[in-house]
């Protein structure tokens, strides 16, 4: 599977344009497989936010993908 491949993903749920603030985290470890593959958040106000995820894999090679992530208003 695709996964064994990912050794620690990382968001940030409100990049802003500078630095990425490692707000939630999973990394394998060697006494177990809790490795998490999904993740979510609830936002306390709409708007456009810019997720930001960064993966490193067994290799060391990392990368991050932006995703504009549109939050409506409730009852929308």
């Amino acid at each position: 599977h695709w996964s064994q491949w990912i050794d620690y993903w990382a968001v940030d749920w409100n990049y802003q344009g500078d630095t990425f603030h490692n707000e939630w985290q999973t990394f394998r470890t060697r006494k177990g497989n809790d490795f998490v593959l999904e993740t979510s958040r609830v936002y306390d106000k709409p708007g456009t936010y810019n997720v930001v995820i960064k993966v490193i894999d067994i290799l060391g090679n990392d990368t991050t993908k932006t995703v504009a992530l549109v939050v409506a208003p409730s009852g929308a």
